[in-house]
């Protein structure tokens, strides 16, 4: 069944907007509504750090279980898809993960549980993606690979969404970041510790190019 995709585009400058508008078809529709929802991130310390992707954060009440999925976030840095291996009440021990090497100890942190969306689609056939959150958030896309991992991740700020469209001779100018990956699944991440992050995914894929 073919969907239409449309793209509105407009920019203002000294109250002049300039508007652009493109419209394809697509056969498969991505769409996460009703939107889902993420808790607020807990504030903690990275009380131990082992080495570059393995410690320890000390964070009260934190509400966390061994069995979590966390993103980590500091000043001038992040890593996701980190799997937690022990908690107690007011610590969470966690290991691997992709991203960036963990900062000093004694850093302040913030810890984020994933909410995962379960948009399977074959990334070489996306045409069109739209994701963001209310709140900063982060998006990490993994593919149907044997040890599934992060293909692309992308970290919006409040409001602002990732977008990209491209079908035949209309693109917004770049690659596809999904091509060559079964996508099975999006992990998204709040890195907010005052708001609950309402999601928002919107695309789709077609079989032509």
């Amino acid at each position: 069944m073919a969907n239409t995709v449309t793209v509105n585009s407009n920019l203002t400058v000294a109250g002049i907007i300039s508007s652009s508008s493109a419209t394809f078809q697509v056969d498969k529709l991505i769409n996460n509504q009703p939107d889902e929802t993420i808790p607020v991130a807990k504030s903690g310390t990275l009380t131990t750090r082992t080495d570059n992707d393995t410690g320890v954060i000390t964070s009260t009440a934190h509400g966390i279980t061994a069995s979590d999925t966390i993103a980590i976030f500091w000043t001038g840095g992040k890593r996701y898809d980190v799997d937690v291996t022990a908690v107690t009440d007011n610590t969470i021990s966690f290991d691997l993960g992709s991203g960036d090497n963990l900062p000093s100890q004694d850093a302040t942190v913030t810890v984020s549980t994933k909410v995962t969306l379960d948009e399977m689609f074959n990334g070489t056939q996306l045409r069109a993606l739209a994701i963001g959150g209310s709140t900063a958030s982060l998006f990490s896309f993994l593919d149907d690979s044997a040890t599934p991992v992060s293909v692309f991740a992308v970290a919006k700020t409040a409001g602002e969404k990732f977008q990209w469209y491209g079908k035949g001779s209309i693109d917004n100018g770049y690659e596809n970041p999904l091509t060559g990956h079964n996508i099975t699944q999006i992990n998204c991440y709040n890195q907010s510790t005052s708001a609950v992050d309402t999601l928002i995914a919107l695309g789709g894929c077609d079989n032509v190019v």
